[in-house]
């Protein structure tokens, strides 16, 4: 469905990776497509921790503002006993924007996906969802992806980020 001077990238799945990686693809310049499976662009689960190496990355995407705006920072990370509840270790959190560039930051992961989502809307990646990829298909000088509903994509790459449900 896809053609042009400038050809998509198709991604293959609209969780957090794929959208992240549609995202960060689309700053290259390049157009992107995300073919997600389900009704509509959701995140199962709950809470994530983002340690600074995510956090940069968010940064680099725009994208940190809004994510420390719905998540928590939190100053101290505890280890403690399972059993007994005992203090193992604890880390001190509020200087890792200093020593790593980047904060340390706790949110639900429907919230990082939202930010993802919306973040992908406004640079302008396609984003299909009820796309059931059921065939990939390397013609040599592009692929075609096939949905269990009749419809076809065309991309000169794919990326598969469709988490458990990788063939």
């Amino acid at each position: 469905m896809s053609s042009g001077s400038n050809p998509e990238i198709l991604v293959v799945g609209g969780g957090i990776g794929g959208l992240a990686a549609a995202l960060a693809i689309s700053r290259t310049g390049r157009q992107v497509r995300v073919l997600e499976r389900a009704h509509r662009f959701g995140e199962i689960g709950a809470g994530i921790q983002l340690a600074p190496n995510a956090t940069r990355i968010l940064d680099q995407l725009g994208l940190l503002r809004q994510a420390c705006d719905v998540g928590v920072l939190p100053r101290r990370l505890v280890l403690a006993d399972a059993i007994h509840g005992n203090e193992l270790t604890a880390l001190d959190l509020t200087d890792f924007p200093d020593r790593y560039g980047g904060p340390y930051i706790v949110l639900h992961r429907s919230d990082l996906l939202e930010i993802l989502l919306s973040g992908c809307a406004r640079a302008g990646v396609g984003l299909e969802t009820d796309a059931q990829v059921t065939e990939l298909r390397d013609d040599g000088g592009s692929v075609h992806a096939s949905c269990a509903d009749g419809r076809v994509f065309t991309g000169i790459a794919v990326i598969g980020a469709d988490g458990l449900r990788s063939c």
